[in-house]
């Protein structure tokens, strides 16, 4: 990001500019819960404003080329210059609140960026606790921080960052439990925040199974304490995926490969879809051919199931003792044949 330069013009005044410095033409869409507001063609080395009035400090910016979206704050009256460079790169300059985010966006890129690196290592792995445990005494220490300085920039960020907690292998319950301490104390309260927390909270190592219905490939309701029962001692990798999804289909792959091997170390996979729509489901598992039981979630349990295991973000996998414990959470292929 540091090769990227401003291109000033003062008759550019608008509430959000973009500075494209990529070698390419491109098209910004900037949206709001899935709700376009504007979208904007420009060429390299060119900028464009969107002339937009909202009182919605929190934007979403697209480009045509990717569906990953840029989160910024964007301040009521006050203009925004984003640097695009190309890919997923972008700067943002110009919002009140635009030097805390970026330590919330740091914090995110290294908990994706240590998880990256301890990714060959086992979870119960000394070093890979260790790092761990560093990141999120350092993770909870800048949100306090954060939050005595801006308690709404704070609450924004840990909303975007709950979702990512999953990836982390080894959650400590001290700084879960000290977080929703804080954010019970919020006048007004922040109740789905809270929930979600809570939800985290409770998907510790050695917790109980949540048991909820899905629908078998047969088109049977059935329910997970049923087939929990009728694995005669085996654990349980509970897998969410979505036929949409290219990262869960690649891992069913790999599980493929080697359920074999998975079931010599009496671990059986139960797959719950996060699909929508059946017939996207029973097309993908056509395709994949996949030998473990499949379940699909009624449609009106799917944003309680995802509350209650974290499973916003796939593949999301949990592994579960006989007796319904929790052992890993998003275990790789090697810390299921190990243990």
């Amino acid at each position: 990001m540091d090769n990227l330069d401003f291109v000033s013009d003062s008759s550019a005044i608008c509430e959000i500019q973009i500075v494209n410095k990529a070698k390419e033409v491109e098209t910004f869409y900037l949206t709001i819960k899935g709700k376009l507001l504007d979208s904007i063609r420009i060429d390299k080395d060119a900028f464009g404003c969107f002339n937009i009035t909202t009182d919605r400090s929190l934007l979403q910016l697209d480009t045509k080329k990717s569906k990953s979206r840029l989160l910024f704050f964007k301040d009521k009256n006050r203009p925004v210059k984003i640097l695009f460079g190309g890919g997923r790169e972008f700067l943002v300059e110009g919002s009140k609140l635009d030097s805390i985010w970026r330590v919330a966006v740091s914090i995110q890129d290294s908990l994706i960026k240590n998880v990256e690196n301890c990714a060959s290592r086992s979870s119960g792995d000394s070093a890979f606790i260790s790092v761990k445990e560093k990141y999120e005494n350092w993770c909870f220490n800048e949100f306090t921080s954060m939050l005595s300085k801006d308690t709404i920039l704070a609450v924004r960020f840990l909303n975007y960052h709950v979702l990512n907690l999953r990836r982390i292998t080894f959650v400590s319950p001290i700084y879960t439990d000290s977080i929703i301490h804080l954010v019970a104390k919020f006048n007004p309260p922040n109740i789905d925040l809270l929930n979600d927390l809570t939800s985290l909270s409770r998907l510790r190592l050695g917790s109980q199974m949540v048991h909820f219905p899905f629908t078998s490939q047969a088109g049977d309701t059935l329910n997970t304490s049923e087939f929990f029962m009728s694995q005669s001692g085996d654990k349980v990798l509970v897998d969410f995926w979505a036929s949409w999804c290219k990262p869960c289909r690649a891992k069913n792959k790999t599980l493929k490969e080697r359920y074999a091997a998975l079931r010599e170390r009496n671990i059986q996979i139960l797959g719950i879809s996060l699909d929508e729509k059946a017939p996207a489901w029973e097309n993908a598992l056509g395709e994949d051919e996949l030998p473990w039981p499949q379940g699909l979630i009624p449609g009106s349990e799917l944003k309680k199931i995802q509350r209650v295991f974290n499973c916003y973000a796939i593949p999301c996998s949990l592994l579960f003792s006989p007796k319904g414990e929790l052992l890993l959470i998003n275990p790789t292929i090697e810390d299921l044949l190990i243990n």
